[in-house]
């Protein structure tokens, strides 16, 4: 047992603090009778009262409190079975008031091969009150030091434990066991002491947290400092599940694409994704129905197109739901998103385009024989087919075609703007109509280049600026008007 007790003074407002260095047990096995080395050191700076080990046969060498020299020629359980702390302060009074005496206790319970160790180790104490007696806290570490040159009082110990017995403290014995000493007048650097207890404050110390689950991460910092309140360490470094950002509690949140659900974190179904809206085109008042392809759309999958919510959505699968298309704030492209109740949204960027119908009119030119050759041209109004076509017709309704020459089943492809459907012809004179719908901005189609379907089979009408004379708003716009049979077959359009 190594006993160290003793006190700053008996004056109101003293504080005395301990300081004492590990306690080094030289056993001869890293060196030689005549050099001092440690083989075995034991920490004495535990706050928690009592024993430092587990014990057992083999309990000293993995003890946190105890560091062997060389593993390899070192046994610490050779020499020790437990070793224990017990520090505080006394209830001694001197005079009527605390007496501020300060114990710092160090048990060993020992082997038959200590008898070949000797143990060092050095205290002494301070009066933690006064900041200007020239010891202090160390600021690298737990423990204190003493300034440089200044000359204070310090008990060593260099014990032999070849046998049982009592050493008291001697002064005025340089080769005493346990002795009264000083720190050195001359020292250039100031005398440090390993470890540093003060009754009077607040112990503390910096702790790793402890219990993070599977998928889950530290959430700001992994290790706290923690502060003895007499009876326990707090706060807890056992790790909690809370999302709140801090730096003196352990708090964890589940990784990415984990959520916490009935104590754990739990990884999500995958992701959705979202490839094509089909139709991706209508009216602007909305109320189609489209089907919208991707991947992993769960149950219970919400869909908007330019943010506003469908009004019905049915899921077919898990790559295919079926939604009614909301009205559409102006004509346009617009994103399309999917939402998963618990694993995030997909988006596609012009997914599907608003837009309104737009009449135009195929007006025949020179339609003065049945079979003969004739000129064709698009145009937009009654007026641009030179009044022939009677302005009181309802709009859509089809137009005068010549009885010999009728179109049949022509109709749209391949999904390109603008989407235009010829109707089938019935009998007429003079022209016929086509009802385009028109995307996404003013002027789909101006006009066209004439051709003689007469005398070319499968000709084709390009629609661009400069066959309509430069009126084509937007060159995106430009296309072909292609596969004609004359007289029967279809007419096709593409960008």
């Amino acid at each position: 047992m190594l006993g160290f007790a003793c006190t700053a003074g008996a004056e109101t407002g003293v504080a005395t603090t301990r300081l004492l260095d590990d306690l080094a047990l030289d056993c001869d096995v890293t060196s030689d009778a005549a050099t001092f080395a440690a083989d075995v050191t034991l920490d004495p700076g535990a706050p928690l009262p009592g024993n430092l080990c587990t014990p057992g046969a083999d309990g000293m060498s993995p003890c946190a409190a105890i560091t062997e020299a060389d593993p390899a020629q070192v046994d610490a359980d050779d020499y020790l079975f437990q070793a224990a702390v017990y520090r505080g302060a006394e209830a001694l009074t001197s005079g009527g008031g605390l007496a501020h005496k300060v114990y710092w206790n160090v048990a060993l319970g020992v082997r038959p091969g200590i008898s070949a160790c000797t143990l060092h180790s050095a205290g002494t104490a301070d009066d933690g009150a006064d900041p200007d007696d020239g010891v202090t806290a160390n600021p690298d570490g737990d423990g204190g030091q003493v300034a440089a040159g200044l000359v204070y009082p310090q008990v060593t110990w260099e014990v032999p434990l070849a046998a049982c017995g009592s050493e008291a403290l001697t002064f005025g014995d340089p080769t005493a066991p346990v002795r009264a000493d000083y720190t050195d007048i001359g020292a250039a650097w100031p005398t440090d002491f390993d470890h540093r207890f003060a009754p009077s404050e607040a112990a503390t110390r910096s702790a790793a947290c402890t219990g993070l689950p599977a998928d889950a991460v530290w959430d700001t910092v992994d290790t706290i400092v923690q502060t003895w309140d007499g009876g326990a360490w707090v706060p807890t470094n056992v790790g909690a599940f809370d999302s709140s950002e801090t730096t003196t509690a352990c708090h964890f949140v589940c990784a990415v694409n984990t959520v916490w659900t009935d104590g754990g974190c739990v990884p999500l179904a995958a992701p959705p994704s979202l490839a094509a809206v089909v139709p991706d085109h209508g009216a602007t008042a909305g109320g189609d129905l489209v089907t919208l392809v991707g991947t992993n759309l769960a149950v219970g999958a919400t869909v908007a197109f330019d943010g506003v919510a469908s009004p019905g959505v049915t899921r077919q699968s898990a790559s295919r739901l079926v939604a009614r298309v909301p009205a559409g704030a102006a004509p346009g492209p617009v994103v399309a998103t999917v939402t998963n109740p618990d694993t995030g949204a997909a988006s596609l960027a012009a997914a599907y385009t608003y837009g309104d119908p737009l009449t135009i009119r195929v007006c025949e030119k020179d339609a003065t024989a049945t079979g003969s050759s004739k000129s064709v041209a698009i145009y937009y109004s009654d007026d641009d087919c030179g009044g022939a076509l009677p302005a009181t017709d309802a709009e859509g309704a089809v137009r005068y075609a010549h009885a010999t020459n009728g179109f049949t089943n022509v109709s749209a492809v391949g999904g390109a703007s603008p989407r235009m459907s010829l109707w089938t012809l019935t009998t007429g004179t003079r022209g016929l109509e086509l009802d385009a719908v028109y995307f996404p901005a003013a002027g789909a189609i101006r006009c066209s280049k004439s051709w003689n379907p007469g005398a070319v089979s499968n000709a084709a009408t390009t629609f661009s600026a400069a066959n309509c004379g430069g009126t084509l708003p937007d060159s995106s716009y430009v296309g072909v008007l292609s596969s004609l049979t004359p007289y029967a077959g279809a007419m096709t359009f593409a960008v």
